[in-house]
């Protein structure tokens, strides 16, 4: 983390011509003298989070000035997304009106192709509503990546690498890491880190790895052939006695 720090502490103080670059942060270091390079070579910009309601309006509105239409079941789902990370919100937004301009209209399938995060976030929602055991919105988000033409063994990976992630949460979390630590391993934003240890606290261990043994046994199973890949993960999301019989 010191070394890190005296590598952005000496490109501050460069101070190179025509070159911007933009960092995001919860809050500044608590190291006074790199706080006070910050303050004395950069601008700092404090940005209160939005509501909801203030954030369908902008969403709206900015739509609504380009002449681009949206669904109000996309809309509401856009808006679902862009609440995680409120840093984004902007840069993501033009890039989904820039995308819409040629046709006047957007859908959900477009801007989870078009946003990375949009694909990764429904990643997450699917792994916790398959640990929470609520099937029916886990199945929703599965159809919906589907019908976004999200490939399978897409799915398949991104939801192996979410459950090992929250193992190796938890791993920290026993040995007493803290958020800030979590952060910088899993390298994620704190905001991010806070809801992923909260997702870890309140999963099972035991129950945990079973989900990681039932995604390899799939990935063996739907790669030698023994189960097509769609109905394969469809079974995994609703478990139970359907998934002994795979």
């Amino acid at each position: 983390m010191e070394a890190e720090k005296r590598k952005i502490s000496l490109f501050l103080e460069k101070q190179i011509p025509d070159v911007i670059v933009i960092f995001s942060a919860d809050k500044l270091d608590n190291d006074k003298l790199f706080k006070k390079q910050f303050e004395l070579f950069t601008e700092i910009h404090r940005i209160n989070n939005v509501s909801t309601k203030e954030l369908r309006f902008m969403i709206e509105e900015r739509l609504r000035e380009n002449s681009i239409m949206i669904s109000d079941n996309d809309k509401m789902k856009l808006i679902e997304l862009f609440e995680k990370d409120h840093t984004m919100i902007k840069v993501n937004l033009d890039k989904v009106i820039t995308f819409a301009k040629s046709s006047n209209e957007i859908f959900l399938k477009d801007i989870i192709k078009l946003l990375p995060e949009v694909l990764e976030e429904n990643i997450y929602m699917l792994v916790g509503e398959v640990l929470k055991n609520n099937t029916k919105k886990a199945l929703k988000i599965y159809y919906d990546l589907l019908k976004s033409n999200i490939r399978p063994e897409r799915i398949l990976s991104s939801i192996s690498r979410r459950l090992m992630e929250i193992e190796d949460i938890k791993i920290y979390l026993d040995n007493n890491k803290g958020q800030d630590f979590i952060a910088e391993k899993m390298n994620m934003s704190r905001g991010r880190a806070y809801y992923s240890i909260k997702e870890a606290k309140s999963i099972n261990l035991s129950f945990l790895k079973m989900n990681i043994d039932k995604i390899s046994e799939l990935d063996y199973k739907i790669k030698s052939g023994k189960i097509e890949k769609k109905i394969g993960l469809e079974l995994y999301i609703v478990g139970g006695n359907k998934w002994k019989k795979l």
